[in-house]
């Protein structure tokens, strides 16, 4: 975690999700805390905080083995703290993929012969749950505030208690917000064939890849760029990166002659560009990058 996250963390100080403690020494007290996060929505104890300020702790290998020891053997039904998470960070927001299979098992329709299904494609991910919306909304109502209507009441209730879902119709809403955090193209929803589907679209363009193609920095930012916005316009390239027209225009052709980027119109104000798998998927219609 870089410092200035870190910083903003303690500045907006504990919560319901959030605990400080000074040092590792806390690590029975803190035990209970970890016990409440995982019964609750999740959460993450921060060593090396007191108050609002970061004293910091040198944290061995061994206190790390001995943390974790600790949490398996003292917290029942076992956990397995993943240690390695913060070098390996997951691809996809995993509360996001959580949100959509515990939707999919609250609203799904159980006269259905037909089974949740989690598919994993080399662009996306699907969710999938036999059923359909309630007659009162419509997919396009899931992108803003709307109500709760559980299609299960009983299995809602339960699921509620437990706090894996909320009583206000905010999960989709969850979904969106945690995919836009990670910089991932917008998630969508659909019903088809007797069921509704939830796609989270993976990233292909990682950095990794981005340095084997002999980018440059302003190219990288574009990418980036267009991932959350959906599409960029040559105007937007010259203000995100401060180059003048010819550069943003020379830029942008690279972009596409690499097909990265599709440029959709001839010239002219409509004029704009979108990642090019999106528009050339010849695989499956619509998919992103």
């Amino acid at each position: 975690m870089d410092e200035k996250r870190l910083v903003g963390i303690v500045l907006n100080g504990e919560n319901d999700r959030v605990e400080f403690k000074k040092s590792t020494a806390q690590i029975e007290k803190s035990l209970k805390t970890v016990c409440g996060f995982l019964n609750h929505k999740g959460g993450a104890v921060y060593f090396g905080i007191e108050g609002q300020s970061v004293v910091g702790q040198h944290v061995s290998e061994s206190t790390l083995k001995s943390i974790s020891q600790k949490i398996r053997q003292k917290i029942k039904p076992e956990i397995h703290p993943d240690e390695t998470e913060a070098s390996n960070p997951y691809e996809l927001p995993r509360e996001a993929v959580r949100e959509a299979i515990v939707n999919a098992i609250v609203h799904r329709d159980y006269t259905s012969p037909s089974k949740v299904q989690v598919r994993v494609f080399p662009d996306r991910v699907e969710i999938w749950n036999p059923g359909s919306l309630p007659a009162q909304l419509n997919v396009d109502n899931l992108k803003k505030a709307h109500p709760s209507v559980p299609y299960n009441p009983l299995i809602f209730k339960q699921f509620y208690k437990a706090a894996y879902v909320e009583d206000v119709g905010g999960g989709t809403i969850d979904i969106i917000a945690k995919c836009n955090e990670l910089g991932l193209p917008q998630p969508e929803f659909k019903q088809a064939m007797g069921s509704f589907i939830t796609i989270i679209w993976r990233s292909i363009l990682t950095e990794e890849s981005l340095n084997t193609i002999g980018l440059n920095e302003r190219q990288k930012k574009s990418i980036n760029y267009i991932k959350g916005k959906q599409k960029m316009t040559n105007k937007n390239y010259q203000k995100i990166n401060n180059v003048s027209k010819p550069t943003a225009t020379r830029e942008l052709s690279e972009l596409v002659d690499k097909k990265i980027f599709t440029k959709c119109g001839k010239t002219g104000k409509g004029t704009h560009y979108i990642l090019f798998l999106r528009a050339h998927k010849g695989l499956i219609k619509g998919s992103r990058i």
